[in-house]
């Protein structure tokens, strides 16, 4: 708990959810992890200082202490339960629970055994990352995953406005890579009839998730869908 050292009491109070997150430059939208408003109740961001996309998504080794002391820092102000918002902290998934004294779910990935405990048999799991190449042996072993012939394994990166998304984010950029996406996915579903549901690894898509569960029909899991399941989880309330 963090203490102000006159009086003794909590810096900061309230926040049942802690979110680690990257210093990132870019648009955050309306259900983005690190938007706030995707969010009914408080949360409080904790940056990994000094940690890039790219040593996040390959699991560089630069990454073990800046990310445990990001967890102690959250653990500081009191949270109940630690959240990734970038999906490639699933490369810390297991580590960061050897030294965290609350739980932690780094990644959506922890939820795909989950998601596929309940699929049909016949069905697969569609997991949309922002870049295929967060698809690694590591993240699967981290968050526990061990059948990945139910897995269809997609990237935004195939969508043709990705690039200027990320780069620019005007709301022309952003209107259209909405467009593209929903469209991608549909088009996935026609390629791929079976898979029954679909994971977001990637931040940035919960943005449309009820877009593209609209147009395929399909159940849609994400970070603000498990972050929402999370803060219920410690913030119980009586039935009577």
């Amino acid at each position: 708990m963090a203490l102000n050292t006159q009086h003794g009491f909590p810096a900061v109070a309230g926040f049942k959810v802690g979110i680690l997150m990257l210093e990132t430059q870019h648009v955050l939208l309306p259900g983005n992890v690190q938007n706030a408003t995707s969010f009914r109740f408080p949360v409080v961001y904790e940056p990994v200082t000094g940690l890039s996309f790219a040593q996040l998504a390959s699991g560089d080794p630069v990454g073990d202490d800046l990310i445990k002391q990001a967890v102690l820092r959250l653990q500081e102000k009191n949270v109940d339960v630690i959240m990734g918002a970038c999906g490639s902290f699933a490369q810390w998934q297991t580590r960061i629970t050897q030294y965290a004294s609350v739980p932690v779910y780094a990644s959506i990935l922890t939820q795909v055994p989950f998601i596929l405990s309940g699929l049909p048999q016949q069905n697969k799991l569609g997991i949309v990352f922002a870049t295929k190449s967060a698809y690694t042996d590591r993240a699967l072993k981290e968050c526990h995953i061990y059948n990945t012939d139910r897995l269809v394994i997609l990237g935004a990166e195939d969508v043709p406005s990705y690039q200027d998304f990320y780069g620019k984010g005007s709301d022309e950029v952003c209107a259209k890579f909405r467009q593209e996406f929903v469209q991608y996915l549909h088009d996935q579903k026609s390629e791929n009839p079976e898979i029954g549901a679909w994971l977001f690894q990637c931040s940035e898509l919960p943005v449309y998730a009820a877009d593209v569960q609209n147009k395929t029909g399909l159940p849609v899991f994400d970070q603000t869908l498990l972050i929402e399941h999370l803060y219920n989880a410690v913030s119980r309330k009586a039935y009577s």
